[in-house]
């Protein structure tokens, strides 16, 4: 069951539950990356990237209703455990090869930011086609990892079962090792999917 951009809010989707979960007999729900994407600097196409993160644990507004009562990542918690309720599970799609321009990780941790000789960001990209719209972080540093272990953490934390960890290829196994391993001292049954 997909949904292609513009896909609604958590609240919408919440309303299909019943169809994907029931009807359908999925017992995973896959939400592709919810953190907000730039919106005018740097954005590519149409709708730009949803891999392009400005802030891994920060929640698109875009995807939540105005409601007084409830911020978006209130709407993301009533999301996951309607999911939660129907024993099924939901696994968010993460990409900690590579971040957005103007990522929070640019003002917090520059020195993260995987560099040309000129000083230029690097942009990753794979099959012969640079994806320009995202910046390329250096997985050589122990302490980068310590970081995406925590984001994790506070994604666990709010009730996330399982992780596609998009372009996870890029990333050394070592790394991936490290981050597993401290996610699952305190999730022991957190899936982890590298693509």
């Amino acid at each position: 069951y997909t949904v292609i951009p513009p896909s609604g809010t958590f609240r919408e989707l919440k309303k299909n539950l019943n169809h994907i979960i029931d009807d359908l007999n999925c017992g995973i729900l896959h939400l592709l990356p919810i953190n907000p994407t730039p919106t005018v600097y740097a954005r590519m196409g149409r709708y730009g990237s949803a891999y392009a993160s400005l802030d891994f644990t920060a929640i698109d507004p875009a995807l939540a209703e105005f409601d007084r009562k409830a911020t978006p990542l209130d709407q993301f918690l009533e999301l996951v455990d309607a999911v939660h309720r129907k024993n099924a599970k939901i696994f968010l799609d993460i990409a900690t090869n590579h971040t957005g321009w103007a990522a929070k990780i640019h003002e917090t941790h520059p020195e993260w930011l995987v560099r040309e000789n000129d000083g230029t960001i690097h942009s990753p990209g794979a099959w012969g086609v640079i994806w320009g719209d995202l910046t390329e972080l250096n997985h050589q540093r122990m302490d980068l990892w310590e970081y995406i272990a925590d984001m994790f953490l506070v994604w666990c934390s709010r009730g996330v079962d399982g992780f596609r960890c998009d372009a996870g290829y890029m990333i050394p196994e070592k790394a991936w090792e490290f981050i597993t391993a401290k996610v699952r001292q305190q999730y022991p049954s957190a899936i982890f999917l590298l693509v």
